[in-house]
């Protein structure tokens, strides 16, 4: 599936047929994963199928490969730049593999919405594995992870998501790097879609803009509503 095979128009009318507080179009807050960069090819697929629904200067792609409390600090400045002056449900974070433990921070203490990619969700135990020098395949810079990352990143884990219905979360069993089990476990109450298959890079991700523009579509008042005891999930193969 292209963006151009999305049914974009009927998206800006969902979008924008709400009060006149809530008719701002919608700001992406794009965080990258761990050794990865804006330049990803998620960002720019992102980019552009954001672009081709809401037009420029609505999205943008911090680089957080920093230090862990200077990466969350300098995403809560990206924030309250872009997206604190919104309305809940214009405000809308995506984040891959480690982008997507961000994310949740943020949402969970900001609100807004997310869509997590593979999301690490105890980046704080696989980090451990981690430490020592490494090189950004799309930057070429190389950097070390210290041994008190981990700690940090344990600091910044929020345990109880209070609004699961504030996340739409992709998952692939064939993820290498994370255990999918994990993310089910965490966000079973949210949106899920599971796909067979696939990689930690997350294969299928042009198939599923469809799925966030209809989770874009979604009322601010569905933010907060009570949730249906059983998950909301979907599998595909």
């Amino acid at each position: 599936m292209s963006i151009t095979d999305l049914n974009t128009q009927s998206l800006v009318s969902t979008l924008t047929n709400h009060s006149a507080a809530d008719q701002a179009p919608p700001f992406c807050l794009y965080i990258h994963g761990f050794k990865s960069s804006p330049l990803s090819s998620k960002a720019e697929l992102t980019q552009g199928f954001w672009q081709k629904i809401f037009g420029p200067g609505l999205f943008y792609a911090p680089d957080v490969n920093l230090p862990p409390l200077d990466a969350i600090k300098h995403l809560e400045a990206c924030y309250q730049q872009h997206l604190a002056a919104l309305p809940e449900c214009q405000r809308i974070i995506i984040g891959s593999s480690l982008g997507g433990f961000y994310a949740t921070s943020l949402v969970n203490r900001f609100g807004g919405r997310a869509v997590l990619i593979n999301p690490a969700c105890y980046p704080q135990n696989l980090l451990k594995d981690y430490i020592g020098c490494h090189k950004n395949p799309y930057t070429g810079k190389t950097f070390e992870v210290l041994a008190e990352y981990p700690t940090h990143l344990a600091s910044l884990f929020e345990p109880i998501i209070q609004f699961p219905q504030r996340f739409l979360v992709l998952l692939e069993t064939g993820d290498e790097v994370l255990d999918v089990k994990e993310a089910y476990q965490r966000f079973h109450s949210s949106q899920l879609i599971i796909t067979g298959g696939g990689d930690h890079r997350y294969q299928n991700y042009d198939r599923h803009l469809s799925a966030i523009r209809n989770f874009l579509a979604k009322s601010d008042n569905s933010l907060t509503q009570p949730i249906a005891n059983s998950p909301h999930f979907t599998t595909e193969p």
